[in-house]
């Protein structure tokens, strides 16, 4: 089974975004699935703002690519997920309930220690680097 999401590392004022996920416990940078009729770019604006309340203008230039498996209801899952930088338009995190234990800013550097996966902390390197 292969999945598509997209998501961003989105930035206020030196700090990221990071969500503790409901389902997991992990910590990453908010994303999900694609719909059919969106691109890219439009589900990971959408996702932010689902999951987060938080309005995200992207950055031009900044696309990664995030893959890994999982198993979802006993099968495995090869999940792509496109990764976009961005900055915050407001700062209020209203954090999607049935999804998302809890959802904060934090430090750049903090961020990277506190991202759950490897593969996550890579990306967010890469975003902090970029965004300078």
């Amino acid at each position: 089974m292969q999945e598509k999401s997209a998501g961003a590392i989105v930035f206020n004022n030196g700090s990221i975004l990071l969500l503790q996920h409901a389902h997991g416990d992990h910590w990453a940078y908010p994303k999900g699935h694609i719909n059919a009729n969106e691109t890219e770019e439009q589900a990971a604006i959408r996702e932010v703002k689902e999951e987060t309340g938080i309005d995200i203008e992207l950055l031009p230039s900044f696309k990664e690519t995030e893959s890994y498996f999982f198993t979802m209801r006993g099968k495995k899952v090869h999940k792509d997920v496109t990764v976009f930088a961005a900055n915050a338009k407001n700062t209020h995190i209203t954090p999607q309930a049935k999804e998302i234990r809890a959802a904060e800013w934090v430090p750049a550097a903090e961020a990277v220690k506190r991202a759950t996966y490897e593969k996550t902390k890579e990306i967010i390197k890469k975003a902090i680097t970029f965004h300078g």
